[in-house]
Order: structure tokens, then sequence, then C-alpha cells
């Protein structure tokens, strides 16, 4: 089941108000898409991918010739792989393969490949990769027919409507864009597609209490900013409104790390963030990571 943005922005303008006047709409959009990316990094989306052998120790592992269907270079890690991968029907035993048979950071001057120090898989035979993936997000069935004069879209193009009603290319549909061009019938008329997601509808509030404690640290940014010592009573209040969406937005990262089953420290924060894995003690539930947040997946410890 997918989501769409606006989805998340009306819950969001429901908890923060203010973020109406005192944010833009971009800005609120590319919060919206920075709470699902912090969301994926801290409860993983797993993917799993039956792998033919090829009778080579080397599988590329992103790209357009990859053998996987989701993998990410810059975020992707594999959980397990097992080999050979069992027939469910005949009620095989899965086989899992240990670290050392493994390697997924194998690099040669652009690409990233999986290494099989030990094993050759040949065509009669298959791996079973599970790894993690970003969430995506994609063109959905929300469509808006929309007649704008040599508006310049091809097929696929991410788009966002701006404040004076056009619409706009954006550059990168993890970053600005709310729609994508499905069709496009000519140079004056095209249709837009809403993104969606597919973030669990169980954690669906868990992300927006991730995208509010985003939306009121940028309010009280913004306040901090704004303050002006030479008028003392507005530099008070300014001071004030700031320290206000700070509490807020700790008290929101709260609600989403307890969703999640997250420690949080004295702001809020995942306590865990940028600490090396000799604190932590079970690997199962904190494996490692780049980015050294915890992860909340069970099963067997990431390399």
């Amino acid at each position: 089941m997918t989501i769409t943005l606006s989805a998340f922005l009306a819950n969001v303008m429901v908890m923060v108000p203010q973020a109406d006047t005192e944010l833009s709409a971009i800005d609120r959009n590319q919060i919206i898409k920075q709470a699902v990316m912090d969301y994926g990094r801290d409860r993983p989306n797993l993917v799993t991918d039956d792998v033919t052998g090829d009778g080579g120790k080397y599988y590329l592992l992103d790209g357009a010739s990859a053998v996987t269907s989701a993998f990410s270079d810059e975020f992707s890690q594999i959980v397990s792989i097992q080999y050979p991968a069992p027939t469910i029907a005949s009620d095989e035993t899965p086989v899992y393969l240990d670290n050392g048979d493994w390697d997924h950071n194998y690099y040669d001057a652009s690409n990233r490949y999986l290494f099989l120090p030990n094993h050759a898989p040949v065509a009669a035979e298959t791996m079973r990769i599970t790894y993690s993936a970003p969430y995506v997000w994609t063109a959905g069935t929300i469509t808006k027919a929309v007649a704008y004069p040599a508006h310049g879209f091809s097929l696929n193009d991410f788009i966002y409507q701006n404040a004076d009603g056009a619409w706009v290319a954006g550059y990168a549909a993890n970053l600005l864009a709310t729609h994508q061009a499905t069709i496009v019938p000519d140079v004056d008329n095209f249709t837009a597609a809403e993104l969606v997601v597919a973030v669990p509808q169980m954690d669906f509030f868990a992300v927006c209490n991730r995208a509010a404690c985003l939306v009121c640290f940028a309010i009280a940014e913004r306040y901090s900013r704004t303050s002006d010592s030479s008028i003392s009573a507005d530099s008070v209040n300014y001071t004030s409104r700031a320290q206000e969406f700070r509490t807020q937005a700790r008290e929101f990262c709260r609600l989403y790390n307890d969703h999640l089953g997250i420690m949080s420290d004295a702001n809020g924060e995942n306590a865990s963030a940028g600490k090396p894995m000799a604190d932590f003690v079970d690997l199962d539930t904190s494996p490692l990571w780049p980015t050294g947040r915890d992860f909340l997946f069970h099963g067997r410890a990431t390399r």
C-alpha cells in the first residue's frame, strides 16, 4: 500500500499549523521526504531477490545490469544470502552463507559488486539475497490534468506547483518534486500524478511525528535567525518562540523514537546516532550501518 505526499503533509499541518506561514511549500515537501529518508534508515525497507548464478564470483549490485531489483549503491546493505536458495514447496531448509563467504562492498573503478570468495554459483543454482533499500517516491494513481502553455515537460519529468500556480521542473524525485508527468499530449497540456511512497500504514503517524519534529526545528531556526538585539522586546519574543518550537520538536522526535523502539537522548534524537559499534551489545537489534543509527529488523548481522 502506498501513501501520498499530500496525506503526510495534511497530517503534519494539523500537528504544526504554523508551518503554513513559517515555511514555504517547497520546504514542507522537502521535510516530508527527509522524514521518510530518516525512517528508511531507522527501519529499513527489506527486499529479497532470487539471483541466478552465472558461474562467476562477481555480481553487479547497482545499475542497469544489476542482478538486484532495488539495490542503491549509496544506501543498501546486504542482510543475508541463502545459497543454494531453498525450494519452499519442497520444505527445504534454508542455508545461510557465513559473513566470510561474501563481500558486498567490492568496487572497481565505477561499480559495486557482490564478491563470493568461496563460491561460484552455476546457472542451475539460485541465491536468495535480502538487503535494505530506500523508500522510493513514485507516480501514484491520483492524477491532475494541467493546461499550461509551453510547459516543456517530458514523460516522467518530476515537477511541483509553484505558489503562483505555475508547474515547475523539480530536479530530483527525492527532493523538491511532488508530482510526476505521466502523459504529455502536446506542448500546452500534460497530466501530473502525485508522488507516493510505500511506507507501511502502521508507521504513517511515526513518519508524521518525525516530519513534525523537523518542521519545528526549521521554524525554531527561522526565529533564531530573525532575532535582533537592537529591538529588545522583539528579540525576547523571537528567542522565546524559538525555544518553544525546539521543545515541541524534541517531543515529536521522542514520539517517533518511542514508536520505533529507539532510545532518545536529551534532545529527543536517536541516542545511538554516531556511536561506535563497540557501544552496541546486541548486533541483532543494532547491526553495523554506515550512519551509525540503530536498526530494528531481526536477523543476521550486516557486515
